[in-house]
């Protein structure tokens, strides 16, 4: 399975579509692929959203992840541009921006001076109309 939408392009192997390989203007994202941590409908729309991980580009804040928006028609465009996250969760709560429903996320974030779990923090990103904050 393969489709493009603004330059990025996506390219899942196998049959549970789980190592994805994304491209923005023939870029690769991520290295060696991406594992697709979770599926979900971010907007209310209907159709399932992706949250993906880079699991080769990790480092001590956590693992390359991105989120990515299904616009239907094998489209997708970026809500939250790759970043080093220690873990990325759908929430259960909903945010309104401009009037449309979406899912906030949960981000596992790790306070860079603690070497250890102990520094890790929970903190809930609500979509702004653009990106996750």
């Amino acid at each position: 399975m393969t489709f493009r939408d603004r330059g990025i392009a996506f390219r899942a192997d196998g049959r549970t579509h789980r190592n994805w390989h994304i491209a923005v203007g023939g870029t690769p994202v991520f290295d060696e692929g991406a594992i697709d941590d979770w599926r979900t409908d971010l907007n209310a729309d209907g159709l399932v959203d992706l949250a993906v991980s880079g699991r080769d580009s990790c480092a001590s804040g956590g693992c390359l992840s991105a989120i990515y928006l299904n616009c239907g028609d094998g489209a997708h465009v970026t809500v939250l541009a790759p970043r080093y996250i220690e873990a990325l969760r759908p929430g259960t709560t909903r945010t309104t921006p401009a009037g449309e429903s979406w899912l906030d996320v949960k981000v596992h974030v790790k306070d860079r001076s603690h070497p250890s779990r102990e520094g890790i923090r929970t903190v809930v990103w609500h979509f702004d109309g653009t990106t996750y904050r």
